[in-house]
Protein backbone atom coordinates (compact mmCIF):
# COMPACT_ATOMS: atom_id res chain seq x y z
CA UNK A 1 0.00 0.00 0.00
CA UNK A 2 1.08 3.57 -0.53
CA UNK A 3 0.28 6.96 0.96
CA UNK A 4 -2.48 7.25 -1.61
CA UNK A 5 -4.00 4.06 -0.16
CA UNK A 6 -4.17 5.76 3.26
CA UNK A 7 -1.20 3.93 4.78
CA UNK A 8 1.66 5.84 6.43
CA UNK A 9 4.80 5.93 4.31
CA UNK A 10 7.67 3.63 5.18
CA UNK A 11 10.53 5.13 7.11
CA UNK A 12 13.92 3.50 6.70
CA UNK A 13 17.48 3.81 7.81
CA UNK A 14 18.97 6.73 5.83
CA UNK A 15 22.07 4.65 5.15
CA UNK A 16 20.03 1.77 3.71
CA UNK A 17 17.46 3.58 1.58
CA UNK A 18 17.10 2.21 -1.91
CA UNK A 19 17.14 4.25 -5.07
CA UNK A 20 14.18 6.65 -5.21
CA UNK A 21 13.37 6.23 -1.51
CA UNK A 22 13.46 8.99 1.07
CA UNK A 23 12.81 9.49 4.76
CA UNK A 24 9.17 10.39 5.42
CA UNK A 25 8.38 13.93 6.56
CA UNK A 26 5.55 15.01 8.86
CA UNK A 27 3.64 16.30 5.85
CA UNK A 28 3.63 12.78 4.37
CA UNK A 29 1.65 11.54 7.36
CA UNK A 30 -0.85 14.41 7.00
CA UNK A 31 -2.04 12.78 3.78
CA UNK A 32 -3.20 9.76 5.78
CA UNK A 33 -5.40 11.75 8.19
CA UNK A 34 -9.18 11.71 7.81
CA UNK A 35 -10.74 14.88 6.37
CA UNK A 36 -10.94 17.73 8.86
CA UNK A 37 -8.31 16.39 11.29
CA UNK A 38 -5.42 18.55 12.44
CA UNK A 39 -2.01 18.06 10.86
CA UNK A 40 0.65 15.95 12.56
CA UNK A 41 2.82 19.05 13.02
CA UNK A 42 -0.08 20.90 14.67
CA UNK A 43 -0.80 17.93 16.96
CA UNK A 44 2.85 17.80 18.03
CA UNK A 45 3.67 21.50 18.28
CA UNK A 46 0.27 23.24 18.50
CA UNK A 47 -1.24 25.72 16.04
CA UNK A 48 1.18 28.02 14.27
CA UNK A 49 0.65 31.68 15.19
CA UNK A 50 0.02 34.19 12.44
CA UNK A 51 3.12 36.20 11.60
CA UNK A 52 2.59 39.89 12.24
CA UNK A 53 4.25 42.78 10.44
CA UNK A 54 3.80 45.00 13.50
CA UNK A 55 7.44 44.59 14.66
CA UNK A 56 8.56 45.74 11.21
CA UNK A 57 6.39 48.85 11.56
CA UNK A 58 7.97 49.61 14.96
CA UNK A 59 11.46 48.99 13.57
CA UNK A 60 10.78 51.44 10.72
CA UNK A 61 9.68 54.05 13.28
CA UNK A 62 12.87 53.47 15.29
CA UNK A 63 14.97 53.88 12.13
CA UNK A 64 13.23 57.12 11.15
CA UNK A 65 13.47 58.61 14.66
CA UNK A 66 17.12 57.60 14.98
CA UNK A 67 17.98 59.18 11.63
CA UNK A 68 16.31 62.46 12.54
CA UNK A 69 18.02 62.51 15.95
CA UNK A 70 21.42 61.45 14.59
CA UNK A 71 21.42 58.43 16.90
CA UNK A 72 23.63 55.86 15.16
CA UNK A 73 23.20 53.20 17.87
CA UNK A 74 19.41 53.50 17.62
CA UNK A 75 19.67 53.30 13.83
CA UNK A 76 21.69 50.09 14.09
CA UNK A 77 19.20 48.59 16.55
CA UNK A 78 16.26 49.54 14.33
CA UNK A 79 17.91 48.00 11.28
CA UNK A 80 18.63 44.82 13.23
CA UNK A 81 15.00 44.55 14.41
CA UNK A 82 13.77 45.23 10.87
CA UNK A 83 16.11 42.53 9.53
CA UNK A 84 14.86 39.91 11.97
CA UNK A 85 11.25 40.91 11.27
CA UNK A 86 11.74 40.61 7.52
CA UNK A 87 13.43 37.24 7.99
CA UNK A 88 10.40 35.83 9.81
CA UNK A 89 8.10 37.32 7.18
CA UNK A 90 10.02 35.30 4.58
CA UNK A 91 11.78 38.28 2.99
CA UNK A 92 15.27 36.82 3.39
CA UNK A 93 17.18 38.93 0.85
CA UNK A 94 15.90 42.17 2.39
CA UNK A 95 16.62 40.80 5.86
CA UNK A 96 20.19 40.00 4.91
CA UNK A 97 20.81 43.47 3.48
CA UNK A 98 19.49 45.09 6.68
CA UNK A 99 21.59 42.85 8.92
CA UNK A 100 24.78 43.42 6.92
CA UNK A 101 24.55 47.22 6.81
Amino acid sequence: MSVADNEPPAVGDPGKLGRGQRIAALEDFDKTLPEGKRSVRENLFGPQPAISSEPLTHATQIINLSRSAGDFEGLAAGRRIAGVSRHFLGEHAEARSLAEA
